[in-house]
């Protein structure tokens, strides 16, 4: 007689695991039992429909360098200029990908420029006190709003910002029916 080697046993078991199959521990979940109950329309999805009825635009991007082709496209399909930002990540992002930009100061006809948050229920953006562009946003033809999807909450379930922050930092906030006053209105969601 030989002996079979710690090597040949694990093999001859995973053969045999092979051959005959094992019940599975995590069965297959049932779709139509009754517990499971599909979401309503999710809270961003709720809000991009509004806003896509209001008549305004709305694009997705993946990433930072996502952000700026789909703004060359906009400005190239839509023929907004060169965009005006007082927003600091935009104008580093413009620069680090030569993306042309101006200030507030040197005028222009679309304004591009970061929100804090979107309110899903009460249709309001809220745009950062620092932002110095707010002043004169009725100066601007065109206005490019660009944020991530996880700044689009439900005021009643929202555990982000505190009302403290809310108090602090969000001083300027609008409903979505003031942006009507703009001929073009972009919205820009990273995901």
């Amino acid at each position: 007689m030989f002996e079979i080697t710690p090597k040949e046993q694990l093999l001859k078991n995973i053969r045999k695991g092979l051959v005959q199959p094992v019940a599975n521990k995590y069965p297959l979940l049932n779709f139509e039992n009754k517990s499971i109950v599909p979401s309503f329309l999710k809270v961003d999805e709720d809000f991009i429909a509004n806003w896509v009825k209001q008549g305004f635009y709305f694009m997705v991007c993946s990433n930072p360098f996502d952000l700026v082709e789909q703004l060359r496209n906009l400005n190239k399909t839509y023929q907004l200029g060169t965009y005006v930002t007082e927003d600091k990540k935009l104008m580093q992002l413009f620069t680090d990908n030569a993306l042309a930009f101006r200030s507030l100061n040197e005028g222009g006809r679309t304004l591009c420029c970061g929100f804090l948050r979107l309110e899903s229920s009460s249709q309001t953006i809220y745009l950062s006190s620092e932002s110095q562009t707010l002043d004169g946003l009725n100066l601007f033809d065109n206005i490019v709003l660009i944020g991530q999807s996880k700044q689009i909450v439900s005021p009643d379930n929202n555990s982000v910002f505190t009302e403290t922050d809310q108090n602090n930092d969000l001083k300027v906030q609008m409903g979505i029916d003031y942006l009507k006053q703009f001929k073009s209105v972009f919205l820009i969601i990273e995901d």
